[in-house]
Formats: structure tokens, sequence, C-alpha cells
């Protein structure tokens, strides 16, 4: 059997060293501890070894102390920790208070540890001389920059992976129960046997309160009546509270914006739920008469139909036409002479008919020789006039064609974000 503490005896071997028959090594101190306390950090404050964002891909660790299989851990400054660069894909680190007890370590301290999926945080290490505790899973985005309040998880309370240290010595409290149980019951019915018929009736659901409560209201009640138990308890409520925030916090139909969780499983981690559904292009409308639930409608551009442009007109100049003035000649209807039987001879004899001056000559010598002076049609013929054909136009017309027939944009000002709706 080993036994701690008491004093040794202390002795010299031959070189001089001292021996003592009462020494001992860690374990039996940690063991000691183990049988005391259970691993995890310590309860109070309440921000012992709790971890929050810091700039960049960084987190800070705040001070604290903890108790992990028996060796203590203090802390008494934050510190900084460095989340290793974002990859292409989503993954959960975790924050861990590791004990190592292999011969180059021999320590507890802080790490991050870097994890493969996007569910799941890493499995935390308990074998050959290492055991970790978790305080927290960290979600690193796909080429994130940033670890942000909403990213990281605390896991100090879930008793898998990290609890509080608490004592873990337990009480058998049924003895001390069964005592006051009589004890109670004994005043009862002394009380009963004490007041008299019309005060018993109205008394009696007091007493049967009283004893329903003391029936129900002990240590042995919660849990297996131990201090360990009570605790576990506790944490199972903390747990079943928990379950249920994370219920309330979001529903089937809820919908969430934001302009960093750009993946369903970043939704999933803060908002719950198995299912989200992206939706994109769109903008939201609240319901109305006119606009029912669900329902989806508009485009980004249109292109303005015949009906949907606005009742106008188009001016026309006043103007006018002019007619050139129109000239002609009438052709000829062919060369042509008329005839006459009227002719003149000198000194005919047949007497004077006529005396016409003749410039140069002696008009006694010149004298009409026939008196039936006709003249004689050559030939029947016509004269066309023929002009130049003009016609003015009248004073219809249209104007010039003018745009594309494009369509035109039709978003209001806007900015861009990833909205989620939850569909289970």
């Amino acid at each position: 059997m080993q036994s701690f503490p008491f004093t040794s005896q202390v002795t010299y071997d031959e070189a001089g060293y001292p021996e003592y028959d009462r020494a001992v090594d860690s374990d039996i101190l940690r063991n000691l501890f183990k049988n005391y306390y259970s691993n995890g950090v310590f309860p109070n404050p309440s921000t012992n070894f709790q971890v929050v964002a810091d700039e960049g891909m960084q987190v800070v660790v705040k001070p604290g102390a903890c108790l992990i299989e028996g060796a203590t851990g203090y802390e008494t400054e934050s510190r900084t920790m460095v989340v290793q660069a974002a990859g292409t894909t989503d993954r959960i680190d975790s924050v861990v208070l590791r004990l190592n007890d292999n011969i180059d370590f021999r320590d507890i301290d802080l790490y991050v540890v870097k994890g493969n999926s996007s569910t799941e945080p890493p499995q935390l290490t308990r074998t050959g001389g290492i055991y970790e505790i978790g305080l927290a899973n960290l979600y690193v985005s796909a080429n994130s920059s940033t670890i942000t309040t909403e990213r990281i998880t605390d896991t100090r309370l879930v008793t898998e992976r990290c609890g509080y240290a608490m004592p873990v010595q337990e009480f058998d409290t049924t003895a001390l129960f069964d005592q006051l149980q009589a004890q109670v019951n004994e005043n009862i019915e002394l009380i009963q046997r004490a007041i008299n018929q019309t005060e018993a009736a109205h008394l009696q659901e007091q007493i049967d309160s009283i004893s329903s409560d003391i029936g129900t209201t002990s240590i042995a009640g919660i849990s297996d009546g131990t201090i360990k138990g009570a605790v576990a308890k506790h944490e199972q409520d903390v747990n079943s509270l928990n379950l249920k925030m994370e219920l309330v916090r979001s529903h089937v139909g809820m919908i969430v914006q934001s302009t960093t969780l750009d993946t369903e499983a970043k939704v999933i981690a803060i908002y719950g739920g198995t299912s989200w559904s992206k939706v994109e292009g769109r903008f939201l409308l609240g319901t109305s008469s006119s606009y029912a639930v669900n329902s989806i409608g508009g485009e980004a551009a249109h292109t303005l139909t015949t009906a949907e442009m606005p009742s106008h007109t188009h001016g026309l100049n006043g103007h006018t036409h002019s007619i050139p003035e129109l000239s002609g000649s009438t052709s000829a209807a062919g060369s042509h002479v008329h005839n006459s039987k009227d002719y003149y001879t000198f000194n005919s004899g047949n007497g004077t008919r006529g005396i016409i001056s003749v410039s140069g000559g002696s008009a006694a010598n010149l004298c009409l020789a026939d008196i039936m002076d006709i003249m004689h049609i050559a030939g029947n013929h016509n004269h066309k006039v023929v002009t130049n054909q003009s016609t003015t136009g009248g004073n219809s017309g249209s104007t010039s064609a003018n745009g594309s027939g494009n369509a035109h944009n039709n978003m209001p000002p806007y900015k861009a974000v990833y909205i989620w709706e939850r569909t289970k």
C-alpha cells in the first residue's frame, strides 16, 4: 500500500548522497488529485482558458488553471495562438490543452490542432503519454483571412471534450434522508391530531403539498445522490438547454443574410438545421395581397413594348413644294404654200385695174391680170402644244428612326450578400 505524506528518515550511501525512506514521485500526488478531482478547467473565474477572436488568423486564450490526469497547469498571461492559413476547403480546428508525459516534454501547454473536416472537430489525442482537453472549436472557412467571434465554439462545458475540474467524492445521503423524512412524518401526524376537524380540512392541502415537496427535494433525487452525479445532471441540463436554444435559433423557412457565410456548412455551424438552400440573383419583397408568400417574379433587364411607352407626339416642320415655270412651242406640221390666180402683166391691153406703186418701175406698166383672186387651201392639218409634265407631292411624311431597342437595366441600387433559406 502506498501512503502519503510521511516524514522520511535520511541516510547516506557510500558516495554521500542522501536516501529518503519515505520519498514519493509525481505519480503519488497525481493519483491523489485524480481521486479528488475530474479532468477539466477550473470553473472560477468563468474566463478560465476562454478562447476569443483576435486580429487576422489569430485567437487569444485567456489566463486560467486546469487539472489533467492529476497534473495541474497554470497560465498567468493571455496567450496569442496562430491558426494555420485557410485552404481551398472548409475545416474545423481545435484549441486544446495538452498533457505530454513523454520524457522530452513532461508539461501541459496550449496548441491549435488542425482539422480535416468541415462538419466534425479533430479527435482529441489521449494515448501514448498524451492527454488533450478541448477548449474551443474554430470554423476556418475556405480562403478566409480572419477568425471571427461567431466562428468560435466554446467547448469548455462539453464533458466529453473538456468539462470543469470538480470534486468527485461521493456522499451517500440515503440514511440522512430517511431520518429526516421520518421526523417530518411524525410532526405532521402530531399536527393533525392537535388541530380540530374544521382546521384539518383547511390544512390538509398544505400538508399534502409539503409532503410532496419533501418527498422529491433531496440530493438523492438528483441523479445518483452524489455531488458528482448532481454536477453531471447539471451538465446534462445545460446540454439540453443548448439543444433547445439551437432549435429556436433557426427554423424551417427562416432566411439569413451575410457577407461571410458563403457555404452551407458555415450556415449550419452557426444556425443549425441540416439543409439550407442558397437564394441567388433575387431581392426579398414583403408579402401583400398582390404578392403571395414564396411567389417569384421580376427581371434584371427589360425591353419596353409599345404599350409600355409613355403617350407622346412627334412634331413635323411646315414646308412648301415649288413647281417650275413651263414653256414650249408647237412643232411644225410640214412645209407648204398657198397658190393665187392673181397676177400682174405689163401692157396687157385689158385696161387698168389698179395702180400699184412699184419702186423703180412705172405704175402705168403694171396692172392686175385677173380679178377673180381665189386662195386655194393646200390641205387640212393640226397643231399640237406639248408641255413638260410635273407632279407635286403631298404633305405626308415620317420622322427618322433613332435608338437601339435593347433591354435596359431594371434594378435599384443594391449590395450583393449571401442569402440562405432553411429547408430542413
